[in-house]
C-alpha cells in the first residue's frame, strides 16, 4: 500500500498500528512514510480529524478506507514516572532558586551529596551539582536531595511544575 499526497510529495507507505489518545478521534499511528523533504522513515504520526497538513488528510482517508481491518489500541494513561520523565528540565538558576525557596538551600544540597557513602557515586553527584547547566526531574541528584530533605516526590513535582511555569 502506498498513498501519496500530491500537493506536497509526502507518501504513506504502511500503517503498522493505531492507538487511541485521551482526545476523542485523535490517534497515534505507527507508520512508514516519506516526508515532504523526501526522507523515508518509520515513526509515530499523530492524526487529528481536522489535520490538513502533510499526510494528515491521507492518513484520515486511510482510517476511513480501512475501517474494520485494524484494531485501535485503547489509550493508556502515562504512569507517574513517565509523567515525571517528561517534565521540562530546569536551568541551573531556576533549579537553585526553586529549591532554595522550598527550604533546600545550598547547604542542604551539599550535605545530601556528602551523605553518599560510595566515593565514586558521591563524586558523580558532586560533579552534577557543581557543573550541570540544567537538571531533569528524575536526575539522581534531584532524587537524592528530595530524600535527604524529607520531601515527597509529589512535593518535588509541585516545586518543579511551579518553576517551569515561570
Amino acid at each position: 500500500m502506498t498513498i501519496e499526497n500530491t500537493s506536497n510529495n509526502a507518501v504513506l507507505h504502511s500503517v503498522f498500528s493505531v492507538r487511541a489518545t485521551r482526545d476523542e478521534g485523535v490517534y497515534i499511528l505507527d507508520v512508514d512514510l516519506t516526508d515532504m523533504n523526501g526522507e523515508r522513515y518509520r515513526c509515530d504520526y499523530v492524526s487529528a480529524p481536522d489535520d490538513t497538513f502533510g499526510l494528515g488528510p491521507v492518513i484520515r482517508q486511510w482510517l476511513i478506507d480501512n475501517e474494520g481491518s485494524y484494531e485501535i489500541a485503547p489509550f493508556v494513561a502515562p504512569t507517574v514516572e513517565e509523567l515525571r520523565a517528561s517534565m521540562l528540565p530546569l536551568s541551573r538558576v531556576a533549579f537553585r532558586t526553586a529549591f532554595k525557596n522550598a527550604g533546600m538551600t545550598t547547604a542542604v544540597i551539599i550535605a545530601a551529596v556528602m551523605s553518599v557513602a560510595d566515593d565514586s557515586e558521591q563524586e558523580d553527584l558532586q560533579i552534577a551539582w557543581e557543573d550541570a547547566q540544567s537538571f531533569n526531574r528524575l536526575d539522581p541528584l534531584v532524587v537524592l536531595i528530595a530524600l535527604r530533605a524529607g520531601k515527597t516526590a509529589e512535593e518535588i513535582d509541585a516545586i518543579w511544575s511551579a518553576a517551569t511555569a515561570t
